[in-house]
């Protein structure tokens, strides 16, 4: 079963099309990683999967009732506890405790956003995403600012997590090593 389905799809710009008949299908329970050179649309297919923004022409099928969303720019609540910022979201404290302790961030559900490194800030909003146990998990460059041991035990337990409750993961990177991980 798709989750996500993209039929004859074409989005463009004002400087010209991005996307152009593209079909795509990502089937459930499955991990994709989308890698490409910068400006080829990447970013753009995650965000007409998350509705932000709308095809030009064409279809796009969408089989899931709950989103988790992991962009690339900095999303926290500053002034504002790191278990609360994933409370907000997912309004289950057991939740936000679980998706927190699985990034490895357990110890520091006190401290605000604003004291966070920009890896630690990173393993947060990965936190709020997970902790509403998304159908589908879209992420662009969700590990640029991690360490490579971080980044490998992070993929592994969200591999875990994500097959746990069968939800679809799909996500850029411009590192084939961690695509392929």
């Amino acid at each position: 079963m798709s989750i996500v389905e993209f039929k004859d799809l074409t989005f463009s710009y004002s400087k010209g099309f991005i996307l152009e008949n593209l079909n795509l299908n990502f089937k459930k329970g499955r991990f994709t990683a989308i890698l490409g050179e910068s400006g080829c649309g990447k970013t753009t297919i995650l965000k007409l999967i998350a509705g932000v923004l709308t095809p030009t022409s064409g279809t796009i099928i969408k089989n899931f009732n709950k989103l988790g969303v992991v962009l690339q720019g900095d999303s926290l609540i500053e002034n504002i506890s790191v278990i609360k910022n994933i409370d907000y979201i997912s309004g289950d404290r057991n939740m936000s405790l679980k998706a927190l302790k699985l990034v490895g961030l357990e110890n520091i559900q006190k401290l605000k956003g604003k004291t966070l490194s920009k890896g630690m800030k990173k393993r947060v909003e990965i936190a709020r995403a997970l902790s509403i146990e998304p159908d589908l998990m879209i992420m662009d460059e969700p590990f640029a600012n991690l360490d490579y041991f971080t980044k490998l035990s992070l993929i592994t337990g969200l591999k875990h997590f994500i097959s746990e409750i069968n939800a679809t993961f799909i996500y850029i990177t411009h590192d084939i090593d961690e695509a392929l991980l």
